[in-house]
């Protein structure tokens, strides 16, 4: 998504809002699981991977145990990048564990049309075939486009088309917030 915010915009989650939704997002996968013993978390190229990691950070505060972490770049497994101008590069996919044998958390910051969901699926599904995977998000702004539905949501919002969503992360941007833009 977006990196940089708009002059017009609202703040829809701020840092000690998105620290909860976090934490809430790990208990119920951990509730859904009874813990983490074959569970990986994989982040979407690029806030994804941020919000991955800290999940795998709170998991192992709870549970006292890592588990592996993955990233998925799926701009090439994208539909819909051969309407852009310029050739897309890939970034990297790094997923240095045994997926067949793990239920893989798909993390992202936003689900919008669905496309980044489906084409990550794509992408996991090259290296092999999970027990599972289930998708977690930290919006839903209600605009699918494909049958894709995350299982863990940490804010489900209706934002016009014309509207964008904006997730800022400290690593990345400084601050840790999402806008609501115009």
């Amino acid at each position: 998504m977006e990196s940089k915010k708009s002059s017009v915009s609202t703040i829809i989650k701020d840092s000690a809002q998105l620290d909860r939704i976090i934490t809430r997002i790990t208990y119920q996968i951990l509730d859904n699981h009874n813990g983490a013993e074959h569970l990986a978390i994989v982040g979407i190229k690029d806030r994804g991977e941020i919000f991955a990691q800290r999940i795998v950070k709170k998991i192992k505060e709870i549970e006292k145990l890592d588990i592996p972490l993955g990233v998925v770049d799926p701009t090439l497994y994208r539909d819909d990048f051969i309407h852009t101008p310029e050739l897309p590069l890939s970034r990297y996919t790094q997923l240095s564990f045994n997926i067949e044998a793990v239920t893989i958390i798909l993390v992202d910051d936003i689900l919008g049309t669905g496309r980044t969901i489906r084409a990550a699926i794509d992408c996991i599904l090259d290296f092999g075939r999970p027990i599972n995977i289930e998708v977690a998000v930290l919006c839903d702004r209600k605009a699918n486009e494909f049958p894709i539905v995350a299982k863990y949501v940490g804010r489900k919002t209706y934002i016009e088309p014309n509207k964008k969503l904006i997730v800022h992360v400290k690593e990345r941007d400084g601050e840790d917030k999402i806008y609501c833009t115009s």
